[in-house]
């Protein structure tokens, strides 16, 4: 359960921050992209609604696998001089990198943590019984309205339209809301509803242009395709960022519909002003009579938008140009998500006692032929754990990860604090800046009652060090709580 409450918050702190930082670099991508065809831009708002939720998924990972190794490391490499027989000292030569992840531990009350859970938990069983209500509600209008048979001038219309479009097997229906435009819904079959009065008093212009819609709607599968984006957006549908991707992913979706269609019928002014016509005819103010999972001629409000969209075609760029643009704002777009995955926040485990902290309260000990060369102090302070360790000078093959280990001053220096402390089960994972000045990085591994293993993470590529065996001085190790 602590496990679970501890992915739950690392999960939530990213997706906070990641979100917005995805939609800024898509609205980036998309002001790059805004003469190119609109399929290409709803396909990039897509994708970065799949990152808003794909990178704090990695961030999970990363808890899981080193949920506090962090970015830089130093190190002071043995060196060999060769003028003294093989005689080693101590070189002080920094070696630093950039790894590709650069997490910081976080840590949270048990009171807030439970708090964030439990608002979180509350959240998603409303989302989901949301979900389920519009699922319903859908059924429902479905079963309401009839199927009926179109005129025969409509008819011949629809079937030259579906046939262009390489669709089949289409139901009409006649929805049973005056003032519901036309809809298209895709279970269990493609199907087109359609106004009482689209069977009576509509002209076949404006016909032709709200069935191509439609179709459209169809051919490119947006019914399932909508629903799966909801479904698979609920664990971060709660943050403002993503809400505006949907909307801009809704928008981009109708911009498609309205370039296909238009592109099947004599001109696009011809269909804007088609739009117009119908929106009039319809009162399309009242939005509510609009199920949510229909994909409509008019659900998303942005006619004016659309019409503007429809008449700016002599600054549209070709598909090839459109490609190439695409592929740079995918590469800008994937570039800078892979940045933001690199810096990730690590809760540590909520509720931990001091009594849970015990086993890494104390001093331990690494001895190297009867030398101590490293002690580590470790003692609770505000419920958290805290303490500094001491040093001597030594030296540590980096080449071959064996245990030599190389003193050249026995004496201790004092004693430098830890930074960051984070629990990850039997494992105290810290920061430490060495009597050089230097980042460590270091995870305290215990595996028995008084003893452990002292390593070093996030290595460069090619540097070995072998964990560092280390004891517990069981008589002096107590619990020293502070105030």
């Amino acid at each position: 359960m602590i496990v679970t409450s501890q992915l739950l918050t690392t999960f939530l702190v990213n997706s906070i921050w990641q979100a917005p930082l995805i939609a800024a670099i898509a609205a980036l991508c998309s002001r790059v992209m805004r003469r190119t065809p609109s399929v290409y831009r709803h396909a990039m708002w897509v994708a970065a609604l799949g990152l808003c939720l794909g990178l704090p998924l990695i961030s999970l990972w990363s808890s899981v696998d080193e949920p506090s190794s962090l970015s830089r490391t130093s190190f002071q490499v043995k060196a060999d001089d060769g003028g003294l027989g093989g005689q080693s000292e101590l070189a002080h030569k920094p070696f630093s990198f950039l790894s590709p992840k650069h997490n910081r531990p976080l840590s949270f009350t048990p009171f807030i943590t439970w708090l964030l859970i439990g608002c979180y938990v509350g959240f998603l069983v409303f989302r989901a019984a949301t979900i389920g209500w519009s699922l319903r509600r859908f059924l429902k209008f479905r079963d309401a309205c009839d199927l009926r048979s179109l005129p025969t001038p409509l008819f011949e219309i629809a079937h030259r339209y579906t046939q262009a479009y390489r669709l089949q097997d289409i139901a009409i229906r006649c929805s049973p809301e005056g003032t519901l435009g036309p809809v298209t819904l895709s279970f269990p079959q493609p199907t087109l509803i359609l106004p009482e009065r689209f069977f009576t008093q509509v002209s076949e212009a404006d016909f032709s242009s709200a069935l191509c819609h439609e179709l459209a709607h169809v051919q490119r599968h947006d019914f399932l395709l909508n629903l799966l984006y909801e479904l698979l957006s609920v664990p971060v549908s709660f943050h403002p960022a993503v809400i505006w991707i949907k909307n801009h992913i809704a928008l981009t979706r109708e911009l498609a519909c309205d370039e296909a269609a238009a592109a099947k019928l004599a001109t696009p002014s011809g269909y804007a002003r088609s739009l117009l016509n119908i929106s009039q005819s319809l009162d399309t103010g009242t939005s509510q009579a609009q199920p949510n999972w229909a994909l409509g001629l008019f659900d998303t409000n942005i006619l004016e938008q659309r019409i503007m969209n429809l008449l700016a075609t002599r600054n549209r760029i070709g598909r090839k140009w459109g490609i190439a643009l695409g592929a740079v704002a995918s590469s800008l777009l994937m570039g800078a998500s892979m940045g933001i995955s690199a810096f990730s926040l690590q809760v540590a485990q909520p509720g931990k006692a001091s009594g849970d902290l015990q086993k890494f309260v104390g001093i331990w000990t690494a001895t190297h032929e009867g030398t101590r060369f490293l002690v580590l102090e470790l003692h609770v302070e505000k419920n958290k754990l805290a303490g500094g360790i001491k040093t001597c000078s030594f030296n540590m093959d980096m080449q071959g990860g064996t245990e030599d280990i190389t003193i050249t001053n026995k004496t201790l220096t004092e004693s430098f604090p830890i930074r960051n402390a984070a629990i990850s089960g039997n494992s105290l994972s810290f920061d430490w800046k060495d009597p050089d000045g230097d980042e460590d990085h270091l995870k305290l591994e215990v595996t028995g009652a008084d003893t452990g293993r002292l390593h070093w993470v996030g290595l460069p590529d090619g540097l070995k060090v072998a964990p560092i065996p280390i004891t517990k001085d069981g008589a002096k190790a107590k619990l020293n709580e502070h105030p």
